[in-house]
């Protein structure tokens, strides 16, 4: 988002970056993914249109909570690239303010901390997979109903 590829090149496309910054924008005001993605959705604007190599195509759609943390956590926007697990500086133009981009990072990981989430699963099952039938080896798995 922000950005074509024009010869294996990343170009700024300035009515997606325009997108991208008030995305940020709103991040930095409301704090809030979904809030941000409620917004966007309100001003009517829509995800980017994808068409791949082979000619198969994604059209535009609404804005949703990871839609938007997917670009709020991408380094590209501040001209940056990340290569297994480091962020390098990348030889396309910036659409935000490196200050911006870093400002974003540090409420992401001060709200999101080190949470795991574990495929919708209860977090209070800390024994999943760890304690096994001493007969058959086998793992105990947790099981809850909805009932009171």
């Amino acid at each position: 988002m922000g950005y074509d590829v024009v010869n294996k090149k990343l170009v700024v496309n300035e009515v997606e970056a325009a997108h991208v910054r008030r995305l940020y924008e709103l991040y930095l005001d409301r704090r809030s993914a979904v809030g941000v993605a409620n917004a966007l959705n309100a001003e009517h604007r829509s995800t980017k249109h994808l068409v791949s190599a082979n000619g198969n195509s994604r059209g535009a759609r609404e804005w949703d909570k990871n839609t938007v943390l997917t670009v709020l956590k991408s380094p590209i926007p501040a001209g940056l690239i990340s290569s297994a697990g480091q962020v390098y500086e990348g030889e396309h133009e910036a659409i935000l303010e490196r200050d911006v981009w870093e400002r974003v990072q540090a409420l992401l990981a001060e709200k999101g901390g080190d949470r795991v989430v574990r495929n919708g699963r209860n977090p209070e099952y800390l024994l999943t997979g760890i304690v096994r039938c001493a007969c058959c080896t086998k793992a105990f798995v947790p099981a809850s109903n909805r009932r009171n």
